[in-house]
């Protein structure tokens, strides 16, 4: 790369530094000057070799001559770079850290990020980073409080995505400065640039890298004053971003059923705060803390955030029934039932406990009903060849993924929403029914539950298929009380589940980690 156009004129300065290392020989001159001229010398001698002009930019960075220093490294970077790492990395340093002391901004700022793509955790080039993004109004113009989520989003659009991205434009509209930080090839972006959704119409951050994660230089350049991390990947990057950065690290932890690990557990003893969208997870990790077995200020369980705005029971974009089977390449009766379920297709999402719900319901209880799966996943092929084998081909089918506006569609023209994964954290989807008018079916020991009572809906064996049959047969049965469990799971969604709800709780929990970090800075 030719950071300079002028390559001559370089050379031209280059001699005119011989000269003067001529003079310092002649005159008395200092160690450190005798031995820059040295360099220079040896330089000359063999004008490919890099490592003479490498020393020579150090010993002008030495006797504090930026302009100098910047000179020899920006034309030692014209040459090949050298084999050894360490020498390599004190060139993009003494050229980044030159640059910006005498305003060479976007080249400098160039040459850093390319040395952190190939050494992500060198302090010195961590350090000189944090340097431009104090120094550089351009790299980082946010003068508010700053909050970034980091996610990746590789396997699609998924419940963590939606919650994510829900979350971000909560924050916007609430006036928080707020971006989600994602690789450049996530749907996140790829939704973002089709416009398929508004939630992803707000500024994002992007990185690039071939394992996909974030690394520390990221966070950095973004200078977040809080960070909400979705793994404990993440986590780790912001730990040692902290080192260098005044930061409040607060992890979201998704999932259910986590077994900790020792190293998991040193970790998270260095945040400010946990959340988790399965209240389960938040009293494991509160009985950890009370046996004294991690010290996380504050663990509280939030619910995921929900797009309320865009589910009710009335759906105004919906077509009649005979029009949205023919969407689908469906013939539906007015009066046949809908049962829905609204996932991805991949393991632990209860597809299969839900397919043999349908075949003994449509075979030893005679049931006319259409099963429609809304999703996309790499079991989908399975699960397609478990229908043809039973013979349901004509009553239960997969209609693919499907948007934002679908799925209220979708949920305006079923009977029933269930969710029979055995591995959810919480389920949005469940909630999304709730904002429809259906009742609650959930499997045991996912999020949800603790929701769910004997007035709003069921929670079943995951394992267990005639459970589950039984369930749905009931509610076919008794349309009335359907009806009636679908209205109070209804109040319960639109009370404590809301986009709003959830944002007030989050306000709650934030104040409460800046409170306890001042304390604990105090007392330091």
């Amino acid at each position: 790369m030719n950071i300079y156009k002028n390559i001559t004129e370089i050379k031209s300065s280059l001699r005119y530094i011989f000269i003067l290392g001529f003079l310092l020989i002649t005159y008395e001159a200092t160690a450190q000057e005798l031995a820059l001229n040295q360099y220079l010398a040896s330089y000359a001698e063999c004008p490919q070799n890099t490592e003479p002009l490498i020393y020579a930019a150090q010993q002008c960075a030495n006797i504090n001559q930026p302009s100098l220093c910047h000179l020899f490294s920006s034309y030692a970077l014209t040459l090949p770079r050298p084999e050894n790492k360490d020498l390599c990395n004190k060139l993009y340093y003494l050229f980044s850290s030159s640059a910006l002391a005498v305003g060479d901004y976007e080249h400098g700022y160039q040459i850093l990020n390319e040395a952190l793509e190939q050494d992500p955790k060198n302090t010195q080039l961590l350090k000189t980073l944090v340097a431009y993004t104090n120094k550089n109004n351009d790299i980082h113009k946010a003068t508010q409080t700053k909050i970034i989520q980091i996610h990746p989003y590789l396997k699609g659009v998924s419940g963590v995505e939606n919650h994510l991205s829900i979350f971000n434009k909560m924050l916007y509209e609430k006036g928080f400065c707020s971006q989600i930080l994602t690789c450049k090839n996530s749907t996140y972006i790829v939704n973002k640039l089709n416009q398929e959704d508004h939630r992803y119409g707000l500024p994002c951050a992007t990185y690039n890298h071939d394992d996909y994660l974030c690394r520390t230089s990221d966070i950095i350049k973004q200078k977040p004053t809080i960070i909400i991390c979705n793994t404990l990947l993440e986590v780790n990057a912001a730990l040692i971003a902290r080192q260098y950065i005044p930061l409040t690290i607060i992890f979201m932890y998704h999932l259910s059923n986590i077994i900790y690990s020792d190293e998991d557990i040193k970790l998270l003893n260095n945040i400010d705060g946990i959340t988790t969208v399965n209240p389960l997870e938040a009293e494991i990790l509160q009985k950890f803390k009370d046996d004294k077995k991690i010290n996380v200020p504050v663990i509280r369980h939030i619910p995921p955030f929900v797009d309320s705005k865009n589910f009710s029971p009335t759906c105004q974009a919906a077509t009649s029934r005979k029009e949205f089977g023919k969407t689908y390449g469906l013939t539906i009766a007015e009066d046949e039932p809908i049962i829905a379920m609204i996932a991805n297709i991949y393991p632990g999402k209860g597809h299969t406990v839900l397919i043999n719900a349908a075949e003994i319901l449509r075979f030893k209880k005679n049931k006319k009903f259409q099963l429609l799966f809304a999703g996309y996943g790499p079991d989908y092929g399975k699960h397609q060849n478990s229908i043809d084998q039973k013979g349901l081909s004509d009553c239960v089918h997969f209609i693919g993924h499907i948007p934002n506006t679908s799925v209220q569609e979708l949920l305006y023209h079923s009977t029933i929403h269930v969710l029979s994964s055995s591995k959810e954290g919480f389920g949005l989807a469940h909630v999304e029914a709730a904002l429809t008018k259906k009742p609650f079916i959930a499997a045991r020991n996912t999020g949800i539950t603790q929701y769910i009572t004997t007035n709003n809906g069921f929670i079943f064996d995951p394992y267990n298929a005639q459970e589950l049959a039984d369930i749905i047969e009931y509610l076919l049965d008794n349309p009335e009380q359907c009806k009636a469990m679908g209205e109070q799971a209804y109040q319960l969604a639109c009370n404590e589940l809301s986009a709003e709800a959830t944002f007030n709780k989050w306000q709650f929990f934030l104040a409460e980690v800046i409170e306890k970090k001042n304390e604990i800075n105090t007392v330091l």
